[in-house]
């Protein structure tokens, strides 16, 4: 399996990830773009990449490449976090109390 193929199936994975988080929606009219679930999916699609190479570490066989597939995925992991707590909720009360 290659590089592109993993990558195209983290990226589909997460794309998938995000719009099944519409299905707990009662109407069509309901579902809205959402940032909290955008940073949601991308940190769940990063997780579970780091989860899928190791598991497969053996059948990527440049080391150079799955490092910085880790080290890219660590890095992106607490980035979305980050954003994803700096988020101002609109009835916040005290401290993430929405």
């Amino acid at each position: 399996m290659s590089y592109t193929r993993f990558i195209a199936m983290i990226v589909t994975s997460t794309v998938v990830m995000f719009g099944l988080m519409c299905l707990n929606t009662y109407a069509l009219e309901h579902i809205q773009f959402s940032e909290t679930g955008t940073y949601m999916a991308l940190y769940m699609g990063v997780v579970m990449a780091v989860i899928m190479l190791l598991f497969l570490w053996g059948m990527y066989k440049k080391q150079v490449f799955n490092y910085a597939i880790m080290a890219s995925n660590v890095a992106i992991f607490i980035v979305s976090l980050y954003l994803l707590r700096s988020l101002e909720c609109p009835h916040r009360v005290v401290h993430f109390n929405c």
